[in-house]
């Protein structure tokens, strides 16, 4: 198979299941905000839903800074999977990431990953806003596996 230079970041590089729930969550959110207003509307409603108003408006922000950010200086168009799709493609898992990374106090290494999407000279920037997107997600307590959106059960783990 011959796969257009332009599809490179569509790539499947693993499965949302077998990423936290909080990472899936963000490459949820990720897929939804780009999709338009109608998902940046969901996206919206679901920070609201999970904590205070200012806390949520706060996130999205960011949220809304980081991807900006990203996208404005993306080495090429960044790819996507659809909402529904259980794969995770390897611009989203470059994204994950940089996020997890940087969230973790590996600001360094967020930085070094984000010139893998972004343009070299924006990459602190990226790895800033990245932390504090990161440190949300991670406070959303995502602790057990059934709070996990697209986790299968144990038995039945597919690949593809």
């Amino acid at each position: 198979m011959i796969l257009d230079q332009n599809m490179r970041g569509g790539v499947p590089v693993g499965q949302l299941h077998a990423i936290t729930p909080w990472e899936a969550l963000l490459v949820r959110h990720l897929r939804l905000w780009c999709d338009g207003p109608e998902g940046r509307l969901k996206v919206k409603n679901d920070w609201e839903r999970a904590g205070p108003k200012a806390a949520a408006e706060n996130t999205l922000a960011v949220f809304d800074a980081l991807i900006i950010t990203l996208t404005s200086y993306a080495r090429r168009p960044l790819v996507r999977h659809c909402l529904t799709c259980e794969c995770l493609g390897a611009d989203e898992g470059v994204f994950v990431q940089i996020v997890s990374a940087a969230s973790g106090g590996a600001l360094d290494d967020a930085a070094l990953m984000s010139g893998l999407i972004a343009m070299p000279a924006h990459a602190e920037h990226i790895a800033i806003l990245a932390a504090q997107v990161g440190a949300a997600f991670r406070a959303r307590g995502f602790a057990r596996a059934d709070q996990h959106p697209t986790r299968p059960s144990a038995q039945h783990r597919v690949l593809h």
